[in-house]
Formats: structure tokens, sequence, C-alpha cells
């Protein structure tokens, strides 16, 4: 349940019982369909449709859209895909592609981002893997795309210490708002540990 004010008068309450609701189809060997609704407020809700491919081997894959309403003029929507191919048992490829843009009443300042991935996974050992990732973020496709976007090399090695305990170690390279492996890059060298109680 929600509780809103009146917008003309905040002194007054009203609250309603908000909705969320999904319906899932699959057929073994050939697909799997979701689709999601999510009521937030009076005037909010969101949308998805997501597609999983289940006919190839070794592919873990889904293609998705959604869109969002926050009133009767602002709107947004997302496009999504990603798929992890298993070459071997030791290694994968992973790509994420997501397209999401804003439709609001005034087109001008209409914002979209535009964010692309691929990365390479290899399974060294029983408890070590290393992965390669290249990330490429443009924040506004209206924008000349090496004017507002954003290029990250990051190898790292992910370690898993113990049944609940892992650690990641990695390395990364970014431009920001030029033209890759031109001008200063950014270097990080983060660490994650992660527990599992």
């Amino acid at each position: 349940t929600n509780v809103f004010f009146q917008p003309e008068d905040t002194t007054k309450v009203r609250s309603h019982s908000s909705f969320a609701g999904e319906v899932s189809y699959a057929q073994d060997d050939l697909l799997k369909i979701n689709a999601v609704i999510k009521q937030f407020s009076f005037t909010e809700a969101s949308y998805g449709l997501y597609f999983s491919p289940l006919m190839v081997s070794g592919l873990d894959s889904m293609l998705g859209f959604t869109y969002y309403t926050a009133d009767a003029d602002n709107a947004a929507f997302g496009l999504d895909a990603r798929a992890t191919y298993f070459v071997s048992e030791k290694t994968s490829v992973t790509g994420m592609l997501n397209y999401s843009a804003t439709l609001l009443d005034n087109s001008d300042a209409d914002y979209s981002a535009l964010w692309t991935m691929l990365s390479l996974g290899y399974k060294a050992g029983e408890n070590i893997r290393y992965v390669a990732t290249v990330n490429n973020q443009v924040r506004n496709s209206k924008a000349a795309i090496f004017t507002d976007s954003k290029l990250s090399i990051s190898p790292a090695c992910e370690v898993q210490a113990s049944e609940k305990c892992a650690v990641t170690v990695g390395f990364d390279m970014s431009w920001d708002k030029v033209k890759p492996f031109c001008g200063t890059a950014t270097v990080t060298l983060p660490i994650y540990v992660s527990f599992s109680l």
C-alpha cells in the first residue's frame, strides 16, 4: 500500500495499493518469455517484456524491452541484450548492450545513453578465474560519440579464497570524453573482497 499527498493540498492524504504482476512461459529447448507490470503510484508504472532463446547449447542470452511512464507527458524506455556463450568448460564470452532514452514533454530535453560491454573469461583452476572486459559508455547519443563517452579496459583475476570468501584484483584503464588511446587515461587498481554468511 502506498500513501500520497494531494498535490494541490498537502494536508490531504490518500492511499491505494499498488500492483505488480509477472507472467512467464517457457518451452524446453526453444524459448522463455517473461512479461512484467509494476505500478509505483497513481501515474508511475513500468512494463517489461523479455525473451530468452533456449535452442542453442552453451548459450545463455536475453533480449528485453522496458517502458516506464512517469505521467501523461513524460516517459522513458530501455532496450537490453545480453548473452554469454560457453566456448568450453573453462572459456566463456559475454556481451551486453543497453540503450535507454527519455521521452519528455519537452523533446529538446530528451536524454539517451548507450552502454556496450564485451568480456572474455577463463577458468584457470578450481578456485581461480581470469576476466578481461572492455566497456564503452555514451552518455548522450545526440552528442558526438567521442565528446561524451567513456571507454575502459579492465583485466581482473578472481580468486575463491574459501567457500564463503572471494577476492577480485583488477586493473582498470579508462579514457573519458576523448578519443580512445589519446590524451590522458585514468588508471585504477580495484580490489574487491566479498563474503557470504
